[in-house]
């Protein structure tokens, strides 16, 4: 377990990176292969992209899951705890960071997913219960 010095380090580089932003870019949206499956995938993550940044969160996550199941690329991965996470289901989303965590990513992009997971942990351990938008009981303090 990382010492709270350290989460509060990676906490804000994450911070400073902008890594609760919009998503980011899945291989399968940035890929040139001109197969229909690739391009069904592709489509899916524009979906998703266009919903995410319309604040409909269930469609985004939703469309990318789709994509996902299409072409498992570990960017669909990312997407979808973004998505879980804005909707306010922290454990989902956490699942999603852990499962592309495990896709080996590119160093920064691995230190800002490893400070998502640990400011859900920290926000789970906290046990508050809150409100979502929508009217939904959600644990933890997620800023979405």
């Amino acid at each position: 377990m990382l010492s709270s010095t350290v989460k509060a380090l990676v906490l804000g580089l994450a911070l400073a990176l902008g890594v609760f932003a919009a998503p980011h870019r899945v291989d399968a949206a940035s890929h040139n292969s001109s197969s229909a499956t690739t391009q069904r995938a592709r489509r899916h993550y524009r979906q998703g992209k266009r919903a995410f940044e319309a604040k409909r969160y269930s469609i985004a996550l939703k469309e990318f899951e789709v994509g996902y199941a299409i072409v498992p690329r570990p960017g669909f991965l990312l997407n979808m705890g973004h998505a879980a996470r804005r909707m306010g289901d922290l454990r989902r989303a956490r699942d999603y960071y852990l499962k592309y965590l495990e896709s080996d990513p590119p160093a920064a992009e691995r230190r800002s997913t490893i400070a998502l997971v640990i400011e859900i942990d920290r926000q789970l351990a906290a046990g508050t219960t809150r409100t979502h938008a929508c009217g939904a009981r959600v644990r933890g303090r997620a800023q979405v």
